[in-house]
């Protein structure tokens, strides 16, 4: 992950591989475009590219093949790289110097690279780029040697996928292309190998580039663009200006502005604004937009960065998706197997409207929260009902209902069927502003009975979740049984505008997660002398999916401990200097292991990161964080 590079626009495309290895996962590409439903398809995976000095040809990238079979190594001529704010190599060969700049359209499915050389003596450039156009969760195989049409111009080279589908490659300046169009066979992606899938493609070679330049300095611009006919997907037209992807960054020697720095860069990358709608991609290369993830995410993203307008759209977007009083984990589809996404959703919307004192979107709302806590009152999917204690039951043991959801062979590994700690937590919150808004904009009539569940609630919680021989709360339960096992779900409770717990029981909580579940880069999600504690997190995706929430460590989890902290211990001033000095940890943590990104998770003991190479909440969490610490 040190290696790699993420570089996005606002549909939700992107430019991802490393910078010495070439591309090492399927997800991987130099354009990997979006629909409006933000469905990714890689289109342009890698470019092989040499220099040609005399007879000599060094090459400037790294292409892998079946059994390990690589192109000749690049870092020997490899000066320097820089990741933002747009991913860029330079290289030195012999007094040539060429910097090679990746920067992507806004609004477009169109990248750019963008060659610079400064030679003393003629040189040429070749390059041949790789295409396909398939799903990026795929691998794609070719039974025919010329699977596209190709139709090559002066200065542009046209890919035709089908009728409506075509990348068009334009270059600038003098050059000429070669017509190759044939399948090369058998791409390989060590990653893809590590985790246990299938790691081998074909991809098709439209064309050669060819570039000869003289002494002096000279620019070569290559632009890819995969324009979908059958699709609005911003301004497609070719021949427009590109406005490339604006990224901005201030980094200076001290650990939090730097921190601050990436975390608002990047927060960029997972806003979505689609034809069809706007949304918070969950996470990099592989992750859609879930409701759960979108608004874990919400506040910190959105309402931070005060991007309202954005969160406005989101949330009267969301609300078309619900049914049965839940909104779904992925829109779209018919997948409502979530209790918490929902209860995040109402959370939202009531910091939205402490942020915006927006009555009209409130007003709006105001029916679909009704509906969405009625049902959950009296009962929907999955066994999702409030018992007459207050408590919201959820589950039936077959599936993951919160977000700790991993699934092997059928059955969840931490299923926690029953009436799980933070569900408690969210759904007395979701009330209190269900409660709030009904006062102001609604139905007052309704008001005698809430507040009855809320009574209930609070004391049911109290007497039903504090263990006493662990000091801490009971992570989930049934009528028959208690779980006491020491997991982070408490904080997430603790994290939330309305108190369910005392100050010294949530004091007493926030010290037996410092004490067993703190790293530096995140919580654990089970204490390390439990018996079920994973210390690692790798092999195939069945041994990673038994590890995800057995140990495994979630930087997200610290921003909401950190942000907890705050709001027990009143924003004092001993509390303020203990959060920086956990953000300075976290941010050496990150310098420590050469991360440019915050990845998804982390290995319980040694720390190495693995998951997604970059996830949305981990950057809304610490976002958060940053922003409590300038409340008071």
């Amino acid at each position: 992950m040190q290696d790699e590079f993420l570089h996005t626009n606002s549909l939700g495309a992107y430019a991802s591989s490393t910078f010495h290895s070439g591309n090492t996962r399927k997800y991987h590409g130099l354009l990997v475009a979006s629909s409006p439903n933000i469905e990714r398809s890689v289109i342009v995976s890698q470019v092989e590219e040499h220099v040609q000095i005399g007879e000599d040809h060094t090459p400037l990238s790294t292409i892998c093949y079946k059994d390990t079979i690589c192109s000749p190594d690049v870092s020997q001529c490899i000066e320097n790289v820089i990741r933002a704010p747009y991913p860029t190599i330079e290289y030195d060969i012999e007094g040539l110097t060429i910097s090679k700049q990746i920067k992507l359209a806004k609004d477009k499915n169109t990248v750019s690279v963008i060659y610079a050389i400064d030679t003393h003596q003629e040189i040429a450039l070749h390059l041949k780029p790789f295409v396909t156009n398939r799903n990026f969760h795929s691998l794609q195989r070719f039974s025919d040697e010329k699977p596209y049409g190709v139709s090559i111009s002066q200065n542009e080279c046209t890919i035709e996928y089908s009728e409506t589908q075509h990348l068009i490659i334009r270059v600038s300046g003098h050059t000429n292309f070669t017509d190759l169009a044939c399948v090369y066979r058998d791409f390989e992606y060590t990653e893809e190998l590590a985790r246990g899938y299938d790691a081998h493609e074909d991809l098709f070679a439209p064309v050669g580039i060819n570039a000869i330049f003289g002494e002096g300095s000279h620019t070569l611009v290559v632009t890819y663009a995969y324009i979908d006919t059958g699709i609005a997907t911003g301004d497609q037209n070719f021949n427009t200006p590109i406005e490339f992807t604006p990224i901005t960054t201030d980094y200076v020697e001290d650990a939090l502005v730097q921190l601050n720095s990436l975390l608002s860069r990047e927060a960029e990358s997972f806003l979505v604004k689609s034809p069809t709608r706007t949304s918070i991609i969950a996470g990099y290369h592989w992750f859609e937009d879930w409701g759960r993830d979108t608004f874990i995410s919400f506040r910190g993203l959105l309402l931070t960065q005060k991007k309202y307008d954005e969160a406005k759209e989101m949330l009267l977007t969301w609300a078309e998706y619900m049914k049965d009083g839940l909104i779904p984990n992925r829109p779209g589809l018919d997948e409502y197997n979530s209790i918490d996404a929902t209860l995040w959703y109402i959370v939202s919307i009531y910091n939205y409207w402490i942020e915006t004192q927006d009555e009209t979107t409130i007003k709006t709302l105001l029916p679909t929260i009704a509906q969405s806590v009625e049902q959950l009152i009296t009962g929907t999917r999955y066994n999702i009902m409030m018992e007459p204690t207050g408590i919201l039951h959820a589950g039936d043991g077959n599936h993951g209902l919160t977000w700790m959801d991993a699934v092997v062979h059928g059955t969840p590994i931490t299923p926690r069927s029953g009436a799980p700690v933070e569900i408690q937590m969210l759904w007395f919150n979701a009330l209190n502003a269900f409660r709030v808004f009904e006062e102001k904009y609604g139905d007052q009539s309704v008001l005698y009975y809430i507040n009855l569940i809320l009574s209930n609630l609070k004391k049911s919680f109290r007497s039903l979740y504090w263990n006493s021989s662990t000091e801490y709360l009971v992570d989930y339960l049934t009528p028959t049984y208690k779980n006491i096992q020491i997991r982070p779900n408490p904080v997430i409770g603790l994290s939330l505008p309305f108190e369910l717990l005392n100050p010294t029981l949530s004091k007493q909580v926030l010290s037996v997660i410092e004490k067993e579940l703190y790293t530096p880069i995140g919580l654990k999600t089970l204490r390390s002398t439990d018996p079920q504690y994973q210390r690692t997190y790798s092999g195939s995706q069945e041994e990673r999916d038994s590890a995800y929430h057995q140990g495994t460590v979630w930087p997200w989890l610290l921003g909401l401990y950190l942000k907890s902290y705050l709001i027990v211990h009143e924003h004092s001033k001993e509390a303020k200097i203990y959060v920086k000095e956990k953000l300075v940890a976290f941010w050496d943590e990150l310098e420590k292991q050469e991360l440019s990104y915050i990845p998804e998770v982390f290995s319980a003991e040694t720390l190495k990161p693995n998951g997604c190479l970059s996830q949305a909440w981990n950057y809304a969490t610490l976002l958060e964080v940053l922003h409590e610490l300038e409340l008071k």
